[in-house]
């Protein structure tokens, strides 16, 4: 009798598969983590996967843990809480290790030029006396100290009603004195708290706090009111900060199980052919009865019940409880506290050597920003950063970053650039350590943003190691990533197509795909391109030569560009009438039009949009929707950004109206216009809504124009009077009913396939971890809230592997012909692969993400053209 034991794992997520022990000849083969049993006579494939109903955070959104050591989470106001009438807080004691911040002799013209942009050039046409001096100063505090930590709230108070009868009066003259010395105040109580952190990081004791909670995000949150409630909410992050480094360092060096279950069910199968034995289903039995009785969820994804006869008996039934979790080790407590005091060590020399124009930019954009959220003044270091990047001689990694609760956070990656390349960046992730080759990482958390940006840039060719802290996971999954520096040019953002072939039993149908990251103009440097209009209309070009049937164009995460290129493009497809309205302040509208008799595409076609396809992006995808010319299919609609901003250089628009004045100067980015589709709706605010909607992490993530602060209205204008309608109305009725149809066939898909439903599962832990703002000061609790999180991220990772494996469609890629003067061969396409990404045969990686929705827009695709061959 040959006898083979493994357990059956229980634990609370669910139900896995674990080797226990195993006798010769028979093999259990693991792969990719997943445990399956091979034999002559054993040709049962017996997979199970665990789900869980009570899932308390996932792998993906806003990270659970994050160290931070932000400059608005770095100090505390020590002065009284209670302001004498006689004291001027704005004072900066003489023993701080700095000179006192003064604007310059330009920054008074500059500031008096960007007010007569924002009066009279700005769409919105309102005086700067018009807005609350109060809701100035709030915004100014919140840029500086977004996480509302370091000053006091009677402080902000008294300051506001001392300032606020003079502010106006102060902008009138262009003098930005009163705001500099704010800003002093301010790096005073960030080197008093860092000074008392120091102090307090060696005796402090972590479970202190155990039985409270903090909010790492608190610029919604009021500041605290006495200098007693600062201590204690420093001390809560302190703690916090302190706990992650502990995960941090557990994660890297493995001093703790992840994969001891909380309980087990061992087994003993034992395989005599002599006897006539039970079905393996006997297992699927007790697993369900385990799913009733004990709520404990499984799926059974794979059974071949040929053999029945293996499986004797369960031989013993054993619950095996969990071993306890260990607290981390004094050795790993006082390292991580080393590491907090050291960033902020750090950090309070490098924020003691700040910039007067920095100071100058944040108050005036607390102006700007009150007429719309892209209206901001570029002091003239920005103005000149500008330039750099629109003359396309940028040097770095190929990343858009923004600032967010004082985290150096990755927008979007530009196609093609160091970081997309190496696929190990994505947006949302957090850069918060920056290291040369051969030099000792810099913390950037808190930073001002253009130290940060040049410490990321430096010289082509030249190594970069940066630390992630990742947006899918908890902060505790820090990562270090190495990135060869290099020319960022607009080459690596262009148009890139290929050819999908789908295969139904004897019939192949042919896809063309284009994906268009921007809208980028002719480049007389470049021996490529000639414009992504000339680019797409070649493509399109090669993918009719070659029997396409039907056109997805992927608009996806495309933040604009050209208007004029916008306009150029759509006339590919739409023959004649209206593209977009432009109306300016006085009310005046100039319609541009297509007036092209020659289509490049007339067939079927496909607009893929997300949340990130922004302005141009979105006039194109209207006007396509509007004429009939494409379905829309992704998230449930595009930004939402109806607005055309002008960049002013001041020394050139009003350089004799200031006087003389010394040197270049800044700039003005003023919204001046807004736009409107054919028909007169504004994009503003609603964007381009999708025919067919997609699930999307999107749709739950702040990051579209309507959760801006002081977006423009949305609004409507009357449509041309001229204009013919775009669509007969029995050509617009048969085209709803169509877009119903398909409509209601991917629904009945979203219901029913595997990678819909592990998307939906991915969407909601996402929004739990969003809506996770509270965290546990209980070091035991992190620990076990650590361990479940971990166990979540490998199961779903496990199933995307299983799910992306069950989808291949050939696939060729198409290239301009100036790229390329021979043909590329076909391959198969794996479509779990980015499909606009370089092969890299060097990456066996499986862990890459694949993407429904393309796949199911290629779907849709052949739905409509089996309606039209019906």
């Amino acid at each position: 009798m040959i006898t083979q034991s493994f357990t059956i794992c229980i634990d609370k997520t669910g139900i896995f598969v674990r080797k226990h022990q195993l006798i010769q000849p028979y093999t259990m083969k693991n792969k990719n983590g997943k445990y399956f049993f091979t034999k002559l006579h054993l040709s049962c494939w017996l997979l199970i996967i665990s789900f869980s109903h009570t899932f308390h955070r996932d792998a993906y959104g806003k990270p659970s843990a994050v160290i931070s050591t932000t400059a608005s989470d770095s100090s505390s106001s020590v002065i009284s809480p209670t302001v004498p009438e006689h004291q001027d807080v704005t004072k900066t004691s003489a023993h701080f290790p700095w000179a006192l911040l003064k604007p310059s002799a330009n920054m008074k013209g500059e500031t008096l030029a960007m007010k007569h942009c924002l009066e009279n050039i700005h769409y919105a046409k309102k005086p700067t006396y018009q807005l609350a001096a109060e809701d100035i100063l709030e915004n100014y505090f919140t840029h500086i100290d977004n996480s509302h930590m370091l000053f006091l709230e009677p402080e902000i108070r008294k300051i506001t009603q001392d300032l606020s009868p003079k502010l106006h009066s102060f902008l009138q003259r262009g003098d930005l004195t009163k705001a500099f010395e704010i800003f002093d105040l301010y790096r005073r109580h960030i080197w008093e708290r860092i000074e008392w952190i120091l102090r307090e990081i060696p005796h402090l004791d972590l479970q202190s706090l155990s039985k409270e909670n903090f909010r790492p995000y608190r610029e919604e949150l009021p500041w605290p009111q006495d200098t007693a409630a600062a201590d204690h909410l420093w001390k809560q992050r302190l703690i916090y900060e302190i706990q992650s480094e502990i995960l941090s360092l557990q994660n890297s060096q493995s001093t703790f199980s992840e994969r001891t279950p909380f309980c087990g069910i061992f087994i003993h199968i034992t395989d005599d052919p002599k006897t006539n034995e039970p079905n393996p289903l006997h297992i699927f039995s007790m697993l369900k009865t385990f799913h009733d009785e004990k709520h404990i969820p499984f799926s059974l994804v794979s059974y071949d019940g040929t053999t029945s006869h293996f499986i004797s008996w369960i031989h013993t039934l054993k619950v095996v409880p969990e071993p306890p979790e260990r607290l981390p080790s004094q050795a790993i407590i006082d390292q991580a506290k080393a590491h907090i005091a050291k960033r902020y060590e750090s950090f309070q020399c490098l924020f003691s050597d700040i910039e007067p124009w920095f100071v100058q930019e944040l108050f005036i954009n607390s102006l700007a920003q009150l007429y719309d959220p892209h209206s901001s003044f570029l002091s003239k270091d920005s103005f000149e950063e500008f330039n750099v990047i629109l003359h396309n001689a940028l040097v770095g990694i190929g990343a858009y970053l923004y600032y967010d609760n004082g985290y150096c956070t990755i927008k979007e990656l530009t196609p093609g650039g160091p970081a997309a390349r190496s696929q190990q960046l994505h947006p949302g992730d957090r850069i918060v350590a920056v290291a040369e080759d051969g030099q000792e990482a810099v913390e950037i958390t808190g930073m001002p943003s253009y130290r940060s940006v040049r410490l990321i840039r430096g010289t082509k060719g030249t190594r970069v190691h940066l630390t992630i802290e990742p947006a899918e996971g908890d902060a505790a999954d820090r990562r270090i990533i190495t990135l060869v520096r290099d020319t960022i040019s607009i080459e690596s953002a262009h148009a890139s197509a290929k050819l999908f072939t789908l295969t139904d039993q004897d019939k192949h149908l042919r896809v063309g795909y284009i994906y268009l990251p921007s809208f980028y103009g002719p480049d007389e440097n470049s021996k490529v391109s000639l414009g992504c209009t000339e680019d797409v209309r070649q493509l399109l070009k090669e993918l009719k030569s070659r029997g396409m049937q039907g056109l997805i164009l992927d608009l996806r995460g495309n933040g604009g560009g050209l208007l004029e290129q916008s306009i150029t493009l759509a006339s590919l497809f739409i023959p004649n009438g209206p593209i977009v309205q432009v109306r300016d302040p006085e009310g005046r509208t100039e319609i541009y039009s297509s007036h092209n008799s020659t289509l490049a595409w007339d067939g079927p076609m496909i607009t893929l949009i997300s949340r990130q396809s922004v302005s141009a992006s979105e006039i194109l995808a209207g006007a396509l929707r509007e004429h009939g010319r494409s379905i829309i299919v992704g998230d449930k609609s595009t930004h939402g950004k109806g607005s055309v901003q002008v960049l002013i250089p001041l020394e050139n628009f009003l350089g004799s109206w200031l006087g003389p004045h010394k040197g270049s100067m800044g700039a003005a980015r003023v919204t001046v216009n807004k736009w409107y589709r054919p028909s007169g709706s504004s994009i503003q605010l609603h964007g381009v809504a999708s025919d067919i909607p997609l699930p999307s992490f999107d749709e739950w993530v702040p990051i579209g124009e309507s959760d801006l602060p002081h977006a423009l209205p949305w609004d409507a204008i009357i449509p041309p009077s001229s204009s013919k309608p775009f669509v007969s109305d029995e050509c617009k009725h048969a085209f709803d009913q169509l877009i119903a149809k398909l409509h209601q066939r991917s629904i009945s898909r979203q219901q029913t396939l595997s990678e819909f439903m592990l998307l939906d599962t991915r969407i909601q832990l996402f929004r739990q971890k969003l809506n996770h703002e509270e965290f546990s000061l209980d070091m035991f609790q992190r620990l076990q809230e650590r361990r479940k999180d971990t166990k979540i991220q490998r199961r779903i990772q496990e199933e995307m592997d299983v799910t992306s494996a069950q989808s291949f469609y050939a696939s060729i890629p198409i290239k301009l012909p100036s790229q390329s003067d021979h043909p590329v061969p076909e391959k198969t396409y794996h479509m779990s692969e980015d499909p606009f990404e370089e092969d890299n045969p060097a990456s066996t990686s499986t862990s890459k993400e694949y993407d429904t929705h393309l796949r199911e827009s290629l779907r849709i695709m052949r739905d409509w053209i089996d309606e039209i061959k019906a």
